[in-house]
Protein backbone atom coordinates (compact mmCIF):
# COMPACT_ATOMS: atom_id res chain seq x y z
CA UNK A 1 0.00 0.00 0.00
CA UNK A 2 2.96 2.38 1.02
CA UNK A 3 4.41 1.89 -2.68
CA UNK A 4 0.94 2.95 -4.13
CA UNK A 5 0.96 6.10 -2.22
CA UNK A 6 4.39 7.12 -2.70
CA UNK A 7 4.01 6.65 -6.61
CA UNK A 8 0.92 8.54 -7.07
CA UNK A 9 2.81 11.61 -5.37
CA UNK A 10 5.46 11.33 -8.00
CA UNK A 11 2.97 10.77 -10.87
CA UNK A 12 1.10 14.02 -10.00
CA UNK A 13 3.93 16.46 -11.05
CA UNK A 14 4.23 14.46 -14.47
CA UNK A 15 2.98 15.53 -17.97
CA UNK A 16 0.71 13.84 -19.29
CA UNK A 17 2.82 12.65 -22.65
CA UNK A 18 5.29 10.85 -19.67
CA UNK A 19 2.30 9.42 -17.95
CA UNK A 20 1.17 7.37 -20.68
CA UNK A 21 4.80 6.65 -21.22
CA UNK A 22 4.98 5.08 -18.33
CA UNK A 23 1.74 3.13 -18.08
CA UNK A 24 2.88 1.74 -21.82
CA UNK A 25 6.06 0.78 -20.08
CA UNK A 26 4.21 -1.20 -17.02
CA UNK A 27 1.92 -2.95 -19.33
CA UNK A 28 4.90 -4.04 -21.48
CA UNK A 29 7.07 -5.28 -18.67
CA UNK A 30 3.49 -6.91 -17.58
CA UNK A 31 3.41 -9.36 -20.77
CA UNK A 32 6.39 -10.10 -20.43
CA UNK A 33 6.23 -11.26 -16.82
CA UNK A 34 3.28 -13.24 -17.97
CA UNK A 35 5.19 -15.07 -20.80
CA UNK A 36 7.91 -15.50 -18.45
CA UNK A 37 5.83 -17.44 -15.95
CA UNK A 38 3.83 -19.43 -18.98
CA UNK A 39 7.29 -20.88 -20.06
CA UNK A 40 8.46 -21.61 -16.51
CA UNK A 41 5.16 -23.46 -15.64
CA UNK A 42 5.32 -25.16 -18.50
CA UNK A 43 8.66 -26.79 -18.20
CA UNK A 44 7.63 -29.65 -16.74
CA UNK A 45 5.16 -31.62 -19.38
CA UNK A 46 2.77 -33.15 -16.57
CA UNK A 47 2.32 -29.63 -15.29
CA UNK A 48 1.83 -28.08 -18.92
CA UNK A 49 -0.98 -31.09 -19.42
CA UNK A 50 -2.26 -30.38 -16.51
CA UNK A 51 -2.78 -26.89 -17.29
CA UNK A 52 -3.96 -27.06 -20.29
CA UNK A 53 -6.62 -29.61 -19.37
CA UNK A 54 -7.53 -27.55 -16.95
CA UNK A 55 -8.25 -24.51 -19.58
CA UNK A 56 -10.14 -27.37 -21.78
CA UNK A 57 -12.01 -27.98 -18.54
CA UNK A 58 -13.28 -24.49 -18.39
CA UNK A 59 -13.48 -23.80 -22.12
CA UNK A 60 -16.35 -26.50 -21.96
CA UNK A 61 -17.63 -26.06 -18.95
CA UNK A 62 -16.94 -29.61 -17.77
CA UNK A 63 -14.96 -31.14 -14.36
CA UNK A 64 -15.79 -28.07 -12.71
CA UNK A 65 -15.96 -27.55 -8.55
CA UNK A 66 -18.35 -24.88 -7.22
CA UNK A 67 -17.62 -23.84 -4.25
CA UNK A 68 -19.66 -21.44 -2.03
CA UNK A 69 -18.11 -18.17 -0.09
CA UNK A 70 -19.01 -19.95 2.94
CA UNK A 71 -17.31 -22.90 1.90
CA UNK A 72 -14.07 -21.00 0.50
CA UNK A 73 -13.96 -19.50 4.39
Amino acid sequence: MEAKIKEKAKLQDLSIEKYIEILIEKEIESIVSEVDETAYLFKSEANKNRLLNAVENVEHQTNLIELSLEEIE
